[in-house]
């Protein structure tokens, strides 16, 4: 092999050790990532009721009461 090949190969050679580092690094970041993600998941995970669910049973109370206030006034 002449000088001038072996010089390129050892260039080529340390480009494709940096891409294999970098595409190292940004599996790893991307795994941390991933599992953050999957905690803030869990962690900001709450039941999604409608408002009508949440004020059903107070309406079921009070419009009787709200009824019989309006008649006797």
């Amino acid at each position: 092999m002449k000088e001038g090949e072996k010089d390129q190969m050892k260039k080529l050679n340390n480009r494709l050790v940096n891409y294999v580092d970098k595409v190292h690094d940004l599996e790893m970041a991307n795994k941390m990532l991933a599992a953050e993600n999957a905690r803030l998941k869990k962690q900001n995970k709450t039941p999604k009721n409608d408002v009508s669910e949440i004020y059903e049973d107070e309406l079921r109370v009070c419009f009787p009461l709200y009824c019989y206030v309006t008649m006797i006034s």
